[in-house]
């Protein structure tokens, strides 16, 4: 038993944990929460929160590409919602210009969807309270940051994508899209489940296994 006021010493890591999430650097929420998984296939196969396994995903490495459709598919609920009460955002605009430029070459593809961006204004909102047009614009940027940095050029930090995640996976639990930084935590939040779903389509265990720093007896 932990005596009053000393909290409990944290269980050491996982070997799994210490050898392939260590050293990236990765939070420590995460660290915490990977060292429930026996090994690093069952934690990618069942993470339940979509924020995090961005989070993760640009920390072991990415594919710009399909990172930016994977970005695109996640937005798709805020812009319903943005519709749906008549909410005047670009997000659209940019998600389409993404997705037809997907082939094209990058400094086409960077002019295209960065000239779609371009014209929202400064994100409004902050960690407190959030519609669904300050989570259309932080969607938007994330998805021009995705296409202008490309990893073969300047690689993305987690900061820049995971909190995409936790705007939409807010705004889609309700109706008015108002409600925020309220089950971003809740792991068994359906819109988590599909984020992670969509994550987990576009970069599959065998694709991220590849990007570990240690690779041996996976």
């Amino acid at each position: 038993m932990t005596p009053p006021n000393k909290q409990a010493t944290p269980p050491p890591h996982k070997q799994w944990v210490t050898d392939c999430l260590v050293p990236l650097d990765v939070c420590e929420t995460i660290l915490a929460k990977a060292n429930q998984y026996d090994n690093p296939q069952s934690a990618w196969e069942q993470w339940d929160v979509g924020w995090e396994l961005l989070w993760l995903l640009v920390k072991t490495g990415y594919d710009d590409k399909k990172l930016t459709l994977c970005l695109c598919d996640i937005a798709e609920p805020v812009l319903e919602i943005c519709q749906r009460r008549n909410i005047d955002t670009l997000l659209g605009n940019v998600i389409q210009v993404a997705r037809d430029t997907i082939d094209h070459e990058w400094a086409a593809r960077r002019d295209a969807v960065c000239d779609a961006a371009r014209p929202i204004k400064a994100v409004e909102g902050n960690a407190v309270v959030a519609g669904p047009k300050s989570a259309a614009h932080h969607a938007a940027y994330a998805i021009a940051r995705v296409v202008a940095k490309d990893g073969r050029h300047v690689h993305l930090v987690p900061n820049e994508v995971y909190w995409v995640g936790s705007w939409v996976a807010s705004c889609t639990m309700s109706e008015t899209g108002e409600v925020f930084f309220k089950t971003h935590y809740d792991q068994s939040n359906a819109e988590n489940r599909r984020q992670c779903d969509l994550i987990r389509k576009y970069f599959p265990w065998e694709w991220v296994k590849a990007k570990l720093p240690v690779t041996a007896n996976l």
